[in-house]
């Protein structure tokens, strides 16, 4: 079993290597679009195992946005309606093979609930590799930072990618068919350690990120981006556990100005 559990993002697709047969992400209650400056400042330490008793939670401390919350997200109430409660337009899960998304209590980074977004190859038949499990939310036409908690209950190699945070546009807001997709956050082998790395749909590109340690498993760890879609030529800024690894990187202009931003697995 490999399991993610996040806080704040979204995610997108991955594919499975033989004999890797299931994969948990879970988002657990700190998701949170915020307008106006960073999100976090210093995040507090990675929490080593849930602890907490039979929930598996462990409140490490706030992570206190200093912009407008435009929305969180922080599954307490046992359901989706953070997510669905706007309409399909503005946000919803989806999934399709063996993906399947739920509320769970086995493990939080704060509060006692996160959500387990799960995909199980052994399910469908072994030349199908796509499996997806997705929740999503209508981004900002503004600047703003886009923030997550992620767990990660052991590494894994992809056969072709693993991304855990994504951005998409959809020609109608809403209509999953046609839905594009436009940069993401992927989980990549980095000489034998698990690194990251940024992928623009456009070029094609995926940029190292150098974070100086492996990218940790059996622990909390803190994604934030900075999206500006502002402009002809969009960019971006990405922190991990509260560094600067990618300043304003140039992104490939989307198709359409319906811009959603994905947490999940595929």
């Amino acid at each position: 079993m490999i399991e993610v559990r996040a806080s704040l993002a979204f995610a997108r697709t991955r594919v499975w290597e033989v004999g890797c047969a299931s994969f948990f992400l879970l988002c657990s209650c700190d998701a949170r679009v915020v307008l106006g400056e960073r999100q976090t400042t210093n995040p507090p330490p990675p929490v080593v195992d849930g602890g907490g008793g039979e929930g598996g939670s462990v409140d490490p401390g706030p992570v206190e946005p200093v912009g407008e919350i435009l929305w969180s997200s922080t599954s307490e109430a046992g359901d989706f309606s953070e997510w669905e409660g706007d309409g399909a337009a503005t946000g919803g899960l989806y999934s399709w093979a063996s993906g399947e998304s739920i509320v769970t209590t086995e493990r939080a980074h704060s509060g006692t609930h996160s959500i387990r977004c799960s995909i199980d190859t052994d399910e469908v038949s072994p030349g199908d590799t796509s499996h997806g499990a997705r929740l999503y939310r209508r981004a900002s036409d503004d600047v703003a930072y886009y923030g997550a908690w992620f767990w990660l209950d052991a590494a894994h190699v992809a056969s072709e990618w693993w991304s855990i945070f994504l951005f998409t546009t959809h020609a109608v807001p809403g209509e999953l068919d046609g839905s594009q997709n436009l940069w993401e956050l992927r989980l990549v082998d980095d000489a034998g350690a698990l690194g990251l790395g940024f992928y623009d749909h456009g070029t094609g590109s995926l940029t190292p990120i150098a974070l100086g340690h492996a990218v940790p498993v059996g622990a909390w760890f803190h994604v934030e981006l900075r999206l500006d879609p502002t402009s002809a030529s969009p960019s971006a800024s990405l922190w991990f556990d509260g560094d600067s690894v990618l300043s304003n990187i140039q992104l490939t202009p989307p198709a359409s100005d319906f811009l959603y931003w994905v947490l999940g697995d595929r």
